[in-house]
């Protein structure tokens, strides 16, 4: 089991903020909790999380609900598949100012996903599913608000990286059925090499 702290590498690596920013960030970090902790569990599997509950699944065994386990195979030949439920009051981890954006959070139950790669690049779908489809239909409309707000500050930049970062937000689809909002995004690989450029 690998376990870090986590304020440290967050620390070393955020940029450099004052003001309304910095404050935003820090309520962030004192939510978050010291330690987390990656471990393999099998050939195919990680445990990435708090280390108490990544001690738990590598001496005990999975202790994931049928749910979590039935959304973790929606794509069984993907990349990657990622699912897990989601804290209760997840947004007051979040610097929010806006009750509405709050409860839309605050209604995901579950989140899950999966990633796939080719030649002409990655493909990521993300989806959260909430309890009611009421519920689901803000979370929707939340979401595609975003997207618009996205496309009218970065749209007509002529920054090479928020041109990049325009072109992400204009190729995510967002759809709904029933209690599932899902955000599909087709990167292309030369956005992908650029973003792993950055990341270096």
């Amino acid at each position: 089991i690998y376990i870090f702290d986590t304020r440290q590498l967050v620390d070393a690596n955020k940029p450099a903020l004052t003001g309304e920013n910095a404050a935003k960030i820090d309520t962030v970090l004192k939510a978050l909790s010291n330690e987390m902790a990656v471990s393999v569990v099998d050939t195919n599997t990680i445990a990435f999380g708090f280390s108490d509950r990544v001690r738990d699944m590598v001496s005990t065994g999975p202790r994931a609900s049928g749910e979590v386990v039935k959304l973790l195979n929606r794509k069984p030949f993907a990349l990657m598949n990622f699912a897990g439920s989601v804290p209760a009051g997840m947004s007051a981890l979040l610097p929010l100012d806006n009750d509405e954006l709050g409860a839309n959070i605050d209604s995901i139950r579950y989140m899950f996903g999966a990633a796939d790669s080719d030649d002409t690049g990655t493909t990521v779908t993300i989806t959260a599913k909430t309890q009611q489809s009421s519920q689901a239909q803000g979370l929707l409309e939340t979401i595609d608000g975003l997207k618009m707000l996205g496309n009218m500050l970065l749209g007509s930049s002529k920054r090479e990286d928020q041109q990049m970062y325009a072109r992400l937000i204009q190729n995510v689809q967002i759809s709904r059925s029933g209690t599932e909002v899902s955000l599909d995004l087709k990167v292309v690989q030369t956005d992908v090499n650029t973003l792993v450029g950055m990341i270096k």
